[in-house]
């Protein structure tokens, strides 16, 4: 028997009868939706009448949902949790914080900040996500290097975070950081070379006396020489 398929999701879908785009963290959960949307589609073409060996099809199936109705309920409780440390204090602050810190993944965590600050230019959320993704340590900097070379809005935010990161993900994230189409993130990499050692500002200069903002290449001369 084929399983039952969710009704398809847009990003763009709207409420019925409200007229309005939905938009924020719920695209993040209908993203999950649509793409478990598509797995059920794969997986009802293992379970299909003629196949060899339905049974073990069934399993995989039934654990591959799971996985994914796992993954959406933790997504919306890092995003709840996420949002509601702006109104905690005290140790329940501390204690939302840890537990972010310890259960989401990087990737959520970076979601939820960037759909806020999209939709409310909220900056602050970034500058949480920049400090939990601090406080991930390396399992965070997979999740950075996509960002580094995103350049979204908001991504200048993050450049100081890498300032402590050890020297060959430092440099690779600079390095991202200063050739990003993100004219902010660029001149907050020129503002981080005062902070840097000779050789890395080397490198970051010859890249950044190229820019096209003149002003930003003049001001890279001038801190660099």
């Amino acid at each position: 028997m084929a399983l039952a398929l969710p009704q398809p999701v847009s990003l763009f879908d709207r409420e019925p009868g409200d007229g309005t785009a939905r938009s924020g963290f719920e695209a993040t959960e209908w993203s999950l939706k649509q793409e478990l949307a598509s797995r059920v589609r794969a997986l009802n073409s293992l379970l299909m009448p003629g196949s060899t060996d339905p049974a073990p099809a069934s399993s995989e199936a039934a654990a591959t949902l799971t996985t994914l109705a796992e993954t959406s309920q933790r997504t919306t409780r890092v995003a709840s949790a996420f949002r509601s440390l702006f109104g905690a204090r005290g140790e329940s602050r501390d204690a939302l914080f840890e537990w972010l810190a310890k259960t989401a993944a990087p990737e959520e965590v970076l979601q939820v900040a960037l759909a806020d600050y999209s939709e409310k230019g909220n900056a602050d959320r970034l500058d949480l996500a920049a400090r939990l993704l601090s406080e991930m340590g390396r399992d965070a900097w997979p999740t950075l290097d996509s960002l580094s070379t995103s350049g979204i809005a908001g991504q200048e935010v993050f450049v100081p975070m890498a300032l402590d990161l050890p020297t060959e993900v430092r440099q690779r994230l600079l390095m991202n950081f200063a050739r990003s189409a993100n004219h902010e993130t660029r001149w907050q990499v020129v503002r981080s070379l005062d902070r840097l050692d000779a050789a890395t500002v080397k490198t970051l200069a010859a890249v950044l006396r190229k820019d096209a903002d003149e002003d930003l290449a003049a001001a890279v001369a001038t801190l660099a020489d």
